[in-house]
């Protein structure tokens, strides 16, 4: 049972609306699963993916292991005695170094990634967000090997083709959930 629950949802539901839902559920490889297993916040079944924007760009961060580029939208888990804002609020400080406000929570992927048989199951809640400034410095260089402002077209068109590409259904899963979000935030205008 995760942590991330109903009770802990209910602040950003009531500010900004219940999300639309999507499943993301897929067969996932070795590879992939080898990620999943051997992460060190194995229990962790959650992120929260955040879109920060400004204008028609957001911030994209990449991982140390991410094939050249590959680029995807920042996010990270809620510990256990955080609110979900403040959870979310450290993870981009920690991977942006932006102090963010949350404006949105449109998009909420419940998945079950599966695995010779073995069933991950995972939930990837996306919010939007603005920054107070522009200026990009990760804090945790051991995870984040670049952050940059990118135009939203491009996250969707050439990124998203090099995440298909990747040789990874995780990739491909983050390209479907931009796809999927950005779906969300335009229909919404």
């Amino acid at each position: 049972m995760t942590h991330v629950d109903d009770e802990l949802l209910a602040p950003v539901i009531a500010r900004f609306g219940a999300p639309a839902e999507w499943d993301g559920s897929r067969e996932i490889t070795e590879r992939d699963a080898q990620l999943i297993l051997h992460s060190n916040e194995r229990d962790r079944t959650h992120d929260v993916t955040f879109a920060i924007l400004d204008g028609d760009e957001l911030v994209v961060i990449r991982k140390p292991f991410f094939p050249p580029g590959a680029w995807r939208a920042p996010s990270g888990g809620i510990a256990r005695g955080e609110s979900f804002e403040e959870g979310t609020q450290r993870e981009a400080l920690e991977e942006t170094g932006l102090a963010i406000e949350l404006t949105g929570y449109p998009l909420v992927c419940r998945s079950v990634f599966t695995h010779r048989g073995a069933n991950l199951p995972w939930t990837s809640h996306v919010v939007t967000a603005t920054a107070q400034s522009r200026e990009l410095c990760p804090r945790d260089t051991h995870e984040i090997a670049a952050c940059r402002w990118m135009a939203v077209d491009d996250l969707l068109g050439p990124v998203a083709q090099v995440l298909r590409s990747a040789g990874g259904e995780l990739f491909t899963y983050r390209a479907d959930l931009h796809d999927r979000v950005f779906r969300e935030i335009r229909e919404a205008r």
